[in-house]
Formats: structure tokens, sequence, C-alpha cells
């Protein structure tokens, strides 16, 4: 599934002249990348694009909308606040296992998500006051020697510190008998630097407050007075012993339809004061990206009406979950899954979501690659408005790239097309690099 996304160009040393056009042919699914035609003296650096190609038999050519006529059908809210220019940070990857197995993301990456990660609660204090940071550990130097930063999820109550059920894994969703077990567990975490001198404070900045607290009790079967009481105590302790840090929402998923309505009922007992970010779980299960876009869209609509607004939104886990698990489903070819894998991303991007985590980089295939070439497309890009598709059914997305050069990303969820680039548009790339030039 493909998208297209343009860069200005130039030849030879002079500028195309701004009435060339290009049609593009491509199967469904395909990722097309469209270039325009640059009046900058500069040369032009390459990027990409993905998801299904779009056709537009009528000749139509985007305004600045990135609609063939100018309107917005089929898209989502334009009135959301997008932001400057995609982050470093904001194609985030979650691993699971990485460290045990010694398997890291080989992919440009600025975020790593520490979750199902063999560093929660329970596996790093297996009994009151006694660490096993052996994982942590390794999981540190990893993000020391790549940069990256990384997010921290709470979750996981040992079995020690609760009277409740604990499950055959070691670990419970009851809430801790005493609260001040996991204070003194978070304050042990903060501080902790490994035998090669990498500190927790030097390589996670983002705290997850607790993991998918509605997803019917799996991950927490207490209240959410309980849960308020936990980050209320855990929220200053991050803030003191880590410069910069961030603390996000705990973040609901789908669980029976209660994402929207958790988080309200949340934000409305107060919980929204000891959160830097505002943030959820949203995958795709049996939607398509631009079905699921209503997804972001409500969560947005929540944090407006409870003060959040104005902090960043974060989709912090993600994937294809469907009848693999989260696993590429088996009712998609790989074209497939590639198309829908780059689409989740760019649409959650262009209505203004800040970072979107994808679960999980071991189950990442058939879109590893597809993976780099969308990195390179985004970051540092800006979308000019949310993406739209026009009466034909093809989306389109404008962009600016980190250059300031006009790009476009284009795709026909529906079929196989072929589209009529406008001005300034006459090159392409698709997500597996493969790319065309034609001036006409």
């Amino acid at each position: 599934e493909g998208a297209a996304h343009g860069i200005g160009e130039k030849r030879a040393g002079t500028t195309i002249a701004q009435g060339c056009r290009m049609r593009f042919s491509f199967r469904m699914l395909a990722a097309v990348a469209l270039l325009g035609c640059s009046t900058s003296t500069e040369a032009a650096k390459d990027h990409q694009t993905f998801d299904d190609a779009a056709t537009n038999d009528e000749g139509q050519q985007p305004d600045a909308s990135g609609s063939p006529d100018g309107s917005q059908s089929s898209s989502a809210d334009a009135d959301v606040s997008l932001p400057s220019s995609i982050s470093p940070g904001a194609m985030a990857l979650d691993c699971n296992g990485c460290a045990r197995t010694n398997t890291w993301p080989t992919v440009p990456l600025g975020t790593l998500r520490l979750w199902d990660s063999g560093v929660n609660w329970a596996l790093l204090e297996p009994a009151k006051d006694s660490y096993t940071w052996s994982t942590l550990d390794t999981t540190l130097d990893f993000l020391q020697s790549n940069n990256v930063q990384s997010i921290y999820v709470f979750g996981h109550v040992p079995c020690w510190a609760t009277t409740g059920t604990c499950n055959e894994t070691g670990w419970s969703s009851a809430p801790p008998t005493d609260g001040q077990d996991f204070f003194d567990f978070v304050a042990a975490l903060v501080a902790h630097c490994n035998p090669s001198g990498v500190c927790v404070r030097d390589r996670v900045k983002v705290w997850e407050m607790w993991n998918e607290p509605n997803a019917d009790s799996q991950f927490w079967s207490g209240t959410n007075d309980q849960l308020l009481t936990l980050v209320k105590g855990a929220q200053p302790i991050i803030k003191a012993g880590i410069a910069g840090a961030l603390t996000t929402t705990p973040t609901p998923t789908d669980g029976k339809g209660t994402r929207a309505s958790w988080m309200s009922s949340w934000l409305e007992a107060g919980g929204g004061s000891y959160a830097d970010i505002f943030a959820y779980h949203a995958y795709l299960a049996s939607h398509t990206p631009e079905e699921q876009l209503s997804v972001t869209t409500t969560m947005q609509a929540v944090a407006s009406a409870n003060g959040m607004g104005s902090k960043p939104i974060w989709n912090t886990e993600g994937g294809w979950s469907g009848s693999s698990g989260v696993s590429c489903p088996a009712t998609l070819d790989a074209a497939g899954c590639i198309g829908q894998f780059a689409r989740w991303y760019i649409l959650q991007f262009a209505q203004g979501v800040s970072e979107f985590t994808w679960y999980s980089w071991d189950q990442l295939s058939p879109a590893t690659s597809a993976y780099g070439v969308l990195d390179r497309w985004l970051v540092g890009a800006s979308f000019t408005a949310p993406c739209s598709a026009d009466a034909t059914g093809v989306w389109t997305c404008g962009l600016l790239g980190s250059t300031a050069e006009p790009q476009l990303l284009v795709w026909n969820p529906s079929g196989n097309s072929s589209y009529d680039a406008p001005v300034p548009f006459t090159s392409y790339q698709d997500l597996s690099g493969g790319s065309r030039s034609e001036e006409r």
C-alpha cells in the first residue's frame, strides 16, 4: 500500500518548467513517491512515500490541501494542531525480547519502547529489595551506543508485592498491597546505572505511567483511584531524579470500546495533572488505517474536552493485530501489510499525533525495509494539512520536506490505479526504494 511523496528536483543546473506532468501506474498497495519540479538552485535530496497509489483519470490537480479538487472529502478534521515537523524520535519501535536475544533493530531508530522487553517491575525486583538489573544493563548499553532514547512502561506487579492473584509468569494485575513498595522500586530504577556507567537518567526520558489499565483486568485489576495514587507518588520521584523527564497518561487500549471513556474518567478525576503527554494505544485490528483514523480524532476530542488539547498526543503501541496476533495478518499479502504499516504511520502524523510506536520490531516483517524508507521520508518533514481523499478514493497528503521542498504522498486503498501527478511533481519513489523521473 503506498503513498506518494514529492520533493523539488533540479536537472542539469536548470529548473524544470512548471507545466510538467507525469502519470504513474501501479498495482494496488504499491507505494509511490512524487518528487517536484524545483525553482531552487539546490539539488534535491531523495524522499519517499508509501501506500496504495491513486488514480485521477480526470486529470485534476491538487491544490495546497493535497486534494485534486481542493475538497476534504473523507478527510480527518482539518482543524487539528499539526506538529511543526516530525521529530527523530517520532517513529518508535517496541522490541519484544531484544536484550534477551541480542537482536536489536537495524533500522534508523530514535525511540525504543521498553515493554515486553524483560525490564518490568516483576522481573527487575523479583523479591523485595532484591534487584536483577542484567537485562536492563544490556538495554542501556544498546541505547547509549546507538544514541537512542527510550520509553519505560510501568506494569506487572511482582507477586511478593500484592495479595492479588498471580499468573504463571510471576506477576499480577492487582495493585500492590503497600504503595511504598512501588515508590521504592521507582526510586531505585531512576537512580540505577549499569557497570558501563550508562544511567537510566541518561537514556529513559519518557515514562508511560501504566500499560493498558482498561484491558479487561489483564494489566490492572485495581480501581482508577488506586492507580492514581501510584501515579501521584511516582511522578515526583521521576521528575526529581531525571532532568527533563516526561510522563504520559496511563495508556488505555480498545478494551471493548472503553478507550475514550476510560481516558475521560481518568482525566475527570485529575489524572491529567500528572501527565506531560496524552497517550493511548491503537491497533488496526480488522480495520484499514483510513477507517481507524477515527480513533485518533476521538482521542483528540477527549484531550481537548479535558484540558489536555495543548499537550502532545502519542500512540505508544499499535500495529496490525489481525488473525496472526501482532504479526502481518494472513488475510493480507506482503504488499498489503507494508501498505497498512506505512499508512498508519502517515495518517496519524498528518492528523497531529507526534509519536507512534509500532509493536514490535521482532514481528515487523515484511515491513522491515519499508520502515527505514519511511523514516527517511518523514523525519524532519512537516505536513501542511491532514490527509484527504477525493471523489475517486485517492488519498493525498501534502507536506514539506526537511529543507522545505514540496512533497506529496498518494495512495488508493481500493485497487490498482494510475495517477496524474500535478505540477510541480515529476519523479517518484516507492517504499521498496524504486524510483522514476520523467518530464512531460
